[in-house]
């Protein structure tokens, strides 16, 4: 099921303080093009000012905007969130299933 910005930024907001991210890829300009994370794994979100528009202040997030987004419901892990890709990319934002 799909999920929009909106659904990301509540998500984001209800579970401040509780949140985990996994980055899949990511663009790298000094290859033009995506590379995948050299860790996967789900990490403590670790808050940033930077790009807020963009990040919702996640740091490692990116949302990219415009319609450019897919963003869509997952679980897998022992996490459960939202998944979302984009041409910047690839990344999960997640809370610990109890």
């Amino acid at each position: 099921m799909n999920a929009t910005r909106t659904t990301l930024k509540s998500f984001v907001a209800k579970n401040a303080g509780s949140l985990f991210i996994a980055i899949d890829n990511y663009f790298d300009g000094t290859v033009d093009g995506s590379v995948d994370s050299a860790d996967k794994s789900f990490t403590p979100v670790v808050e940033t000012v930077h790009c807020l528009k963009n990040t919702y202040g996640i740091n490692g997030a990116w949302v990219a905007g415009g319609g450019n987004d897919y963003i869509t419901h997952f679980s897998r892990d022992g996490f459960t969130g939202l998944e979302v890709n984009n041409c910047c990319r690839h990344f999960f934002i997640a809370t610990k299933n109890n």
